[in-house]
């Protein structure tokens, strides 16, 4: 008995851990101030913003990266919108064909010295969760992985 109250514990501690928000994440030149998922026409996309804490150098290029919903599919690279505005950096990607409930996902940033992307300035990652009732992904067209 005691080892059943014991295992029921633990499940009930991981079940609490995994419906967890993703916290923001702060470097030395950027801070998430919020990440998410907008929908457009049935297809989510990653929307995130950054405060810029520390000016990057002057030629710098920014690339983004996101987590491929479709499985052993690689990353998305690009980003549709890249823009500074008021001292934040906003970032949103392609629309995506398709995403998995409840489940996780990971966007990143490497901002570089230049185009040639041959000296990393530096890099800043953000999880993101995706967690939406089932009759309102059905509801706006959302295709499932």
């Amino acid at each position: 008995m005691k080892r059943f109250t014991c295992l029921l514990f633990l499940l009930l501690i991981s079940l609490n851990t995994r419906a967890a928000p993703p916290t923001a994440n702060e470097t030395e030149y950027f801070k998430t101030v919020a990440g998410g998922f907008l929908i457009n026409e049935g297809k989510p996309l990653y929307a995130l913003t950054f405060e810029v804490l520390k000016e990057l150098p002057t030629d710098s290029f920014i690339e983004v990266s996101f987590d491929n919903p479709r499985k052993k599919q690689p990353d998305i690279v690009g980003a549709a919108k890249q823009e500074f505005t008021d001292g934040n950096l906003l970032i949103e990607s392609p629309g995506l064909e398709c995403i998995k409930n409840k489940k996780t996902y990971e966007a990143r940033l490497v901002a570089y010295q230049s185009a040639q992307k041959l000296k990393v300035v530096t890099e800043h990652s953000q999880q993101i969760q995706f967690n939406m009732p089932r009759r309102y992904i059905k509801q706006l067209g959302i295709n499932k992985c």
